[in-house]
């Protein structure tokens, strides 16, 4: 054997030997780039778990400002419209108010007739005295057709303050979901369109399934709910989800006589977990095409 090199028997039981002759500098080269190789996967893998990282938090980020963009337009747009509203809703309450009043203006008082001229006093005989059972009683007077008719129920309902309404009809909030960027637009035909946004607060611990329930309160303190299909307020969300629906005021309401508008959160479980009161005026947005 050559001196300085290795020899490499191949040995098979049913095939010759082979040999093979290799300098030492060939195995410390290939023992080399193997470890350079395993350095640079080790390299590798480190940063690729890095820029992961990186990523899915930009990611997370980039969510966030698209949610808040969302919210920052819908709150800009209705700011630009809030006084026109409030303007509106003031109109259509005092209508309202007026058409409540029962009763139609106090009748003006009529002109006395001019007092006639007293005739010379001649004394008269004394009238014949009557019996009791032959003397009519007066009769009441006559209800003419100008005077106002008596109120059916008593006295009309008066209007609740807002202080009264918020203690009557509380919030509940268990800090496991939101709802934001409430906004209602009317249409020409009366039907009213509503849209807001439901968020998971925790969405890295758990999803949540259940639906909404909206109901309208008004001036009076009295609940209307609302007939809305069901499956448009259904919900299941791991982060969020925006939601719209339709619906038209009850028979014989106007937008004057609502205060606000009552949303509830409710989970598969019946457990309600949200419930928020939010003044009309402040979610009434442009009326829609």
């Amino acid at each position: 054997m050559d001196k300085g090199k290795l020899t490499l028997l191949f040995i098979r039981d049913d095939s010759t030997v082979r040999r093979f002759r290799l300098r030492p500098f060939w195995l410390k080269l290939a023992a080399y780039l193997f470890g350079c190789m395993v350095v640079l996967t080790v390299i590798s893998s480190y940063g690729a778990y890095r820029f992961w990282t990186k990523y899915s938090k930009l990611l997370a980020v980039h969510n966030q400002l698209e949610i808040r963009h969302h919210e920052m337009q819908v709150k800009l747009e209705r700011l630009a419209n809030l006084e026109k509203l409030r303007q509106a809703q003031g109109m259509v309450g005092k209508s309202a108010n007026q058409t409540a009043e029962v009763g139609g203006p106090a009748p003006k008082p009529e002109a006395k007739p001019a007092a006639k001229p007293v005739a010379p006093h001649v004394a008269k005989p004394a009238p014949t005295p009557q019996p009791e059972s032959k003397v009519k009683a007066p009769s009441p007077p006559e209800q003419t057709a100008s005077s106002p008719a008596p109120a059916a129920s008593g006295e009309p309902v008066k209007k609740m303050t807002e202080n009264q309404l918020a203690a009557l009809y509380p919030s509940l909030d268990k800090e496991l979901i939101e709802v934001n960027n409430l906004a209602i637009k009317t249409f020409g035909d009366g039907s009213l369109k509503i849209t807001f946004d439901i968020k998971n607060i925790d969405p890295k611990d758990r999803a949540i399934s259940g639906r909404v329930n909206l109901a309208l309160i008004t001036w009076q303190g009295e609940k209307l709910p609302l007939e809305i299909n069901r499956s448009n307020l259904s919900f299941r969300i791991q982060w969020f989800k925006s939601m719209q629906t339709t619906f038209s005021l009850p028979q014989g309401e106007t937008l004057g006589g609502v205060y606000a508008l009552r949303v509830s959160v409710i989970t598969k479980n019946d457990e309600t977990i949200l419930q928020e009161t939010h003044p009309l005026a402040l979610l009434m947005a442009k009326p829609g095409a």
